[in-house]
């Protein structure tokens, strides 16, 4: 179960970091999910087997275990997989990390790989650059910009037609039937001789230097999820899971309360709004209740503020029950991080994302303050 949550995390993150529109895009999910229509817009997909067979419009967002694209993408194509194959054509660029990548297609933009294994097919084409980072690289397609590949062994086979940088921790292959049309800088544990190269063909030992620094692996993050700022993730999933490690059985039972109980939940989130407010006026038109109001103003605020930081539980507790979990067993810190990161995803639709996000703040709300009730009044 852990992979799900991890499946479902992880392409949440992809769809906040790239800072994409969401509204008006197409969701898929499910254990096998095969994508057979075209679509104008933004496509996301979240299976342990995944097929993309149809046009894609848009950027494309994919999360699973296994999967195949082989209709074409018009937009960025991001993918966090065990194994993918990419058949079909990326008008713009392409994002992976995970297990192995395959690429038989054709990429018109630059290709960006963190992954264990890569392989670049005799029958691919990258018209932008390739930058990888991975344990085993075997390029054989063609690839016109710039490339650099570092990793543990490497395989060249293709053809390369700009400069090369390329660090093999272990070992590094090239073919006779490798072809270079710019400058190749390679580090190794052994020299390279009789290559045909239209440039320089330049050694750096090991020990000297690696091409690539932390700058350059940072670079490479960004350009794989985009620029956006994760500052506000961040400081919503530390915050909720200080809650959670500071009361994790009233966390646990705040989230599945509301998710048990949601309309009840909201309609006591509203009346203890409503009574609080009244109360508080009727306390402050008097000069001995003026302190007493502000002292209820103050729990209130602190009950909203928590209240807010407990949405993601909420979310959470939510794909708990879709998964089938029990109640005891749907708050985990796999389920908060899910939260968090779709609670930041509903945030960026417009009009109804504000809508979803007051109705789950009602929802955790009226279960934390019916929750102290019952507590004050001894009931568990």
């Amino acid at each position: 179960m852990i992979y799900r949550y991890t499946c479902v995390v992880m392409a949440i993150v992809v769809g906040v970091l790239v800072s994409t529109p969401v509204y008006g895009a197409e969701f898929f999910t499910g254990e096998e999910t095969v994508v057979r229509t075209s679509f104008g817009g933004a496509v996301f997909v979240i299976g342990r087997t995944i097929a993309v067979n149809a046009p894609v419009g848009g950027d494309l967002f994919i999360t699973g275990g296994d999967v195949t694209l082989v209709g074409d993408v018009t937009a960025d194509a991001v993918m966090i997989a065990g194994n993918a194959l990419v058949q079909g054509v990326v008008e713009d660029d392409l994002r992976f990390a995970g297990g192995t990548l395959t690429i038989t297609g054709t990429v018109s933009g630059d290709v960006v790989v963190f992954a264990g294994r890569v392989m670049v097919s005799p029958t691919a084409h990258i018209k932008g650059e390739l930058h990888v980072f991975a344990g085993e690289i075997y390029i054989a397609g063609r690839v016109d910009g710039v490339v650099m590949a570092q990793g543990g062994e490497i395989t060249i086979a293709g053809d390369l037609r700009d400069l090369v940088r390329v660090v093999a921790k272990d070992k590094l292959t090239i073919t006779g039937g490798a072809m270079f049309a710019g400058d190749v800088l390679y580090s190794a544990p052994h020299d390279i001789k009789d290559i045909v190269t239209g440039g320089e063909f330049t050694r750096v030992p090991l020990a000297r230097t690696s091409f690539f620094s932390a700058s350059d692996i940072t670079a490479g993050l960004l350009d794989m999820f985009g620029a956006l700022a994760s500052l506000q993730v961040l400081a919503l999933l530390i915050s909720t899971y200080i809650l959670y490690w500071l009361a994790p059985r009233f966390t646990d039972d705040v989230g599945t309360r509301a998710v048990a109980l949601p309309v009840r939940s909201v309609l006591v989130g509203l009346v203890a709004l409503l009574v609080g407010g009244i109360v508080m006026l009727i306390f402050a038109i008097t000069i001995v209740g003026f302190l007493i109001a502000w002292l209820i103003f103050l729990v209130y605020l602190m009950a909203i503020l928590v209240s807010l930081l407990y949405r993601p539980v909420v979310v959470g507790a939510v794909l708990g029950a879709v998964l089938g979990k029990s109640p005891s067993e749907r708050v985990t810190p796999w389920t908060i991080g899910f939260g968090v990161l779709v609670l930041l995803f509903i945030n960026a639709i417009p009009y109804v994302g504000g809508i979803i996000g007051l109705v789950l703040w009602m929802m955790a709300f009226g279960a934390l303050i019916e929750l102290c009730w019952y507590k004050l009044r001894g009931i568990q």
